[in-house]
C-alpha cells in the first residue's frame, strides 16, 4: 500500500551560521509493490516547496523559497519506488528557511505526496480527478548550529 512509504531526515552533528545545511532528505517503499509517487512538492523536486517542519527555541521557522505552480503531470513527474528501495537528495535547508541564530535546531520532514498510488493502480501519469494525496511524514531529528569562527 502507499502507506508503506516511510521518509526521514539525516543531519550532520553540527553546522556553522551562514554555511549551508545540508540534510539528506529520504523515503523507502517499506511494502511488498511498487508505488508511484509524484514527485512534486516533494525533496525530490529541490526545495520548491514547503516540505519541512523547523523549530528554533520553541517557534516555527516559516518557508522563505519559492512556490511552484504546476500543470498536469506527465510521467517524467513521476518516480516509481521499488519494494525496499530507498530515495534521497540533499537539500540545503538554509536556502528556504531563515536560519538566523545559533542554538538547537529540530527539523521533520512534513510533504504532501500529490499524488501516490501502487502499480497495480495503474500507470502515470492519472488525470488531477484520479490523484490520490497522503501526507508524509518523519520523526524530528535535531541539528546543532554555531556560530562561525576564524
Amino acid at each position: 500500500m502507499a502507506e508503506d512509504v516511510e521518509c526521514g531526515l539525516e543531519v550532520a552533528d553540527e553546522y556553522v551560521l551562514g554555511q549551508p545545511i545540508t540534510v539528506t532528505c529520504w523515503m523507502r517503499n517499506r511494502g511488498a509493490q511498487p508505488v508511484w509517487l509524484l514527485r512534486w512538492g516533494t525533496f525530490l523536486e529541490g526545495l520548491d516547496a514547503d516540505f519541512l517542519r523547523i523549530t528554533h527555541e520553541d517557534q516555527t521557522i516559516t518557508y522563505d523559497g519559492v512556490f511552484v505552480r504546476y500543470g498536469d503531470p506527465g510521467p517524467e513527474s513521476y518516480l516509481q519506488l521499488a519494494p525496499g528501495e530507498r530515495v534521497s537528495a540533499q537539500v540545503d535547508i538554509s536556502e528556504g528557511y531563515a536560519i538566523a541564530a545559533p542554538g538547537h535546531y529540530e527539523v521533520a520532514l512534513r510533504m504532501r505526496a500529490h499524488d501516490i498510488f501502487e502499480d497495480s493502480q495503474g500507470t502515470p501519469p492519472r488525470g488531477l480527478a484520479d490523484h490520490r494525496s497522503l501526507v508524509l511524514s518523519s520523526s524530528p531529528v535535531e541539528l546543532r548550529v554555531v556560530e562561525g569562527g576564524e
